[in-house]
């Protein structure tokens, strides 16, 4: 992304000014406006690898620092002395802050709190709300529209300033869900680079019982894809680049064993791990 720390420390001071004096008072009404998706509810499960011997914090936390150790050789945890198991731990590890990292947008900007009231506009709901900070302004504005099977949420914002060209009714993001919530996509843009046809990254999910059961994610730019699927007890992460499967890990989420196909581990041999996830014959 191209947004400068100015115009994010901006654009965050103005939400936490809108969060202060926004009205908490929730009262009835006939025509109350649909509460906005929460992404919370999206996640991978990967709780096994919580028992995995290498150290997290040894790694930046940041996705293009570990991207750039991994690219230098600095962060070679895929070596043939670790383990199957210690080797997908890091990929999963990985996927995961690849994941968090992006996830942090609609995270942060889909809160009704910060929104203000809401009015309608024919069928459409709309929330719109501005703010200046140091000579520089932004104004926000949020619809969702509801056809019979899903409903539409768009994120467009207007700015002027010093640290960037002025932007006016850009899309910043957007979200196609199913009324329960359940299946969904999102679309995340460039901030502050104007109207574009490409999103710098997709989600799509299915959410069964609760659980994630399908998590695609997308980088058009870095030309990387990652998917997750849960079938049963059985859970995969395929990570793809250039629209080629690199990794493969699959698990038992009650049992723990599982393998691992890489072309960054045992010469891309599939490599499994047993229940006390000690290396084991596939």
């Amino acid at each position: 992304m191209c947004t400068s720390i100015k115009q994010l420390t901006l654009i965050l001071i103005a939400l936490s000014l809108l969060w202060a004096c926004s009205d908490s008072s929730t009262g009835p009404s006939a025509d109350e406006p649909p509460e906005p998706p929460s992404f919370e509810r999206i996640e991978m499960d990967l709780d096994i690898f919580d028992n995995a011997f290498f150290n997290k914090s040894e790694f930046p936390q940041d996705i293009e620092k570990l991207r750039s150790m991994m690219q230098n050789g600095e962060a070679t945890p895929m070596n043939q002395d670790q383990s199957p198991y210690e080797a997908a731990a890091f990929f999963a590890f990985y996927a995961d802050l690849l994941f968090q990292s992006m996830s942090i947008y609609p995270t942060v900007f889909f809160d009704i709190n910060v929104w203000g009231d809401a009015r309608v506009e024919g069928d459409t709901w709309v929330w719109e709300f501005s703010q200046s900070f140091e000579g520089e302004s932004f104004t926000m504005r949020v619809t969702a529209e509801t056809t019979s099977t899903n409903r539409i949420w768009e994120l467009r914002y207007s700015y002027s300033g010093s640290e960037g060209p002025d932007v006016e009714n850009a899309l910043f993001m957007r979200a196609e869900i199913s009324l329960n919530g359940n299946i969904g996509e999102w679309a995340i843009y460039d901030l502050f680079e104007g109207q574009q046809s490409t999103a710098i990254v997709t989600f799509d999910y299915v959410i069964e019982d609760d659980i994630t059961t399908m998590l695609e994610m997308n980088i058009p730019d870095g030309d990387e894809r990652l998917l997750y699927e849960v079938d049963g007890q059985i859970a995969t992460l395929t990570g793809f680049e250039s629209g080629s499967v690199i990794t493969t890990i699959q698990w038992n989420r009650d049992t723990g064993s599982g393998w691992i196909q890489s072309d960054d581990y045992n010469n891309g041999a599939q490599t499994c791990w047993d229940e006390n996830f000690q290396t084991t014959s596939c």
